[in-house]
């Protein structure tokens, strides 16, 4: 074998091993310390803990929160989640588990798309750019529908563009039943940004066409997604009697939109900021990929249709009440199509770029110790923040490849390892430290929790899941006192807001803290002899 031939053999070697490698570098990188970091952030824990209840029931219907109705979401993360406690038992990693695996699908599948229709160069560019996200990072680490709904409406376009650019009916089916499963995933939602954008890719292709349309096979589509989408939507209606219908989707889709729901609002630019902030670094050549995306719109299918999808799911949330980081995420895939385009195929000036990524990344850890510093529960663990220094540590990298005059290839390496190298000490030290700051974790060290436990006013959602047992709810101080007549050796759960209310019953609190990233504070409460 010569020269030239030995070359080949590697690229055909390096080609069908690749997609395997960015696969599994992914699912590390999103599984990285999912196992030791407790189930705490408020949306994950009554997520994780109505998927545990739903298991130990054995029901895939009604979704609980403490045996309580719970109508937020849709069933498909907790039927991923039920599947891997079968697997892994019922814990932190199990319920994680799957959300890696949406994620490194949703990388996977970026890049092979990507590839087919832009070269490996901007598909390599724009795997780099997704995993380089600490915020996309931070989402597919949490026991959330997000993660579903992000793989399946990714899948779902992808699907759209493959079946429009080559007409074989397997990507049809692929299509409707990745919009059925994200239906199923979070609602509706799926259903209205996949079909704005097939009929805005057809308008400006000028092919919105009674022939086209036929080829989609609308009827088709109706069976496939209804067959996989509309049976537990049924089912969960008849057995609530219309509740859980009624609220899901007029208080958790029409109202969420039209007005600020558990104080997430903000305004219309909030969510632009959500997309500068997850596509740092890369946020510095954001405007410049779009500007370019619009210039080569009628030439390049591919760049099209990811600026229509990117921007309408980016406006849609732009103009929605309640506004919230993870709701702008099903563009990303597309967003980061844009900039790997830009970024292979235009000649960059560097340098200016380069150092203004330098200054971002020194002042990401500061304005974390500062953060820390200015909250007292964090106080303890403030000097975790200079982990990130890593982050400055690859801009001064990539610069010295830049000054070196290597290629592109290794400045964005090197740039974007700083901040992968940051998501993983954030996941396998920072998190872990802040998080055993939580209110939960401090009492669990203070509680022997095979003992009754009720709570007064409210609680943080976290101990349901690190109790694994109802929580039953005192209404009134007559209740308290009779629980703890009935329980002496018993726990009482609550807050600060409500202790004047308890201040003539003998209680002795045992545990004080602040809520982490809430404006509360949880109190434990023993019966004082």
């Amino acid at each position: 074998m010569n020269i030239q031939e030995s070359k080949k053999f590697k690229q055909m070697k390096t080609g069908k091993y690749l997609p395997i490698f960015l696969f599994f570098a992914a699912f590390f990188l999103y599984t990285a310390g999912i196992r030791y970091n407790p189930i705490y952030i408020l949306d994950e824990s009554k997520n994780v803990e109505c998927a545990r209840e739903m298991f130990t029931r054995n029901d895939l219907v009604v979704p609980t929160f403490n045996d309580r109705l719970r109508t937020d979401k849709p069933p498909l993360h907790y039927y991923f989640m039920m599947a891997s406690f079968k697997i892994f038992g019922v814990n932190e990693f199990a319920a994680r588990f799957f959300s890696a695996i949406m994620g490194a699908l949703t990388l996977l599948i970026t890049f092979l798309f990507t590839k087919k229709y832009a070269g490996e160069k901007t598909a390599l560019l724009t795997w780099l750019i997704l995993i380089t996200s600490l915020n996309f990072s931070i989402e597919f680490h949490l026991a959330v529908p997000d993660p579903y709904l992000i793989f399946f409406m990714t899948l779902t376009h992808w699907a759209f563009f493959e079946f429009y650019q080559n007409r074989k009916w397997p990507w049809l089916i692929t299509m409707y039943a990745a919009l059925g499963l994200a239906i199923l995933a979070k609602g509706p939602v799926a259903l209205g940004f996949a079909g704005l954008n097939g009929l805005l890719f057809l308008i400006m292709k000028r092919d919105f066409r009674w022939k086209t349309i036929k080829q989609f096979r609308l009827l088709l589509g109706v069976v496939v997604t209804g067959l996989i989408a509309i049976p537990w939507y049924v089912k969960v209606g008849l057995a609530t009697h219309g509740e859980w219908t009624r609220q899901f989707f007029f208080k958790h889709n029409l109202d969420r939109f039209s007005s600020e729901m558990e104080g997430h609002g903000g305004f219309f630019l909030l969510t632009a900021i959500f997309v500068l902030l997850a596509f740092l670094p890369y946020t510095i050549f954001l405007f410049q990929s779009y500007r370019e995306a619009f210039r080569q719109r009628k030439n390049n299918d591919l760049i099209l249709f990811s600026m229509i999808v990117s921007l309408v799911i980016i406006v849609f949330f732009s103009i929605s009440s309640t506004q919230l980081p993870n709701y702008p995420m099903p563009a990303y895939p597309f967003v980061a199509v844009l900039i790997g385009y830009y970024l292979s195929n235009v000649n960059l000036k560097m340098k200016k770029p380069l150092w203004i990524s330098l200054i971002i990344g020194l002042l990401i850890p500061i304005g974390a110790f500062i953060a820390m510093k200015l909250d007292k529960s964090l106080v303890p663990v403030a000097n975790m923040a200079w982990f990130f220094l890593v982050i400055p540590a690859g801009s001064v990298w990539a610069l010295y490849n830049f000054y070196q005059q290597r290629s592109q290839q290794r400045i964005f390496t090197a740039l974007s390892a700083g901040w992968i190298m940051a998501g993983i000490l954030f996941f396998m030290v920072v998190f872990p430290a802040v998080n055993r700051q939580n209110p939960v974790q401090k009492a669990l060290t203070a509680m022997d929790i095979s003992r009754p436990v009720a709570y007064y006013g409210r609680f943080n959602p976290a101990f349901a899941f690190a109790l694994k047992k109802h929580i039953p709810q005192m209404k009134t101080p007559e209740e308290v006192s009779a629980f703890f007549q009935e329980h002496p050796n018993g726990y009482l759960i609550s807050i600060t807001k409500v202790q004047k209310e308890l201040e003539a019953l003998p209680l002795k609190e045992i545990v004080r803290q602040k809520d982490l990233f809430e404006n509360k504070t949880t109190q434990v409460y023993q019966w004082k002899p």
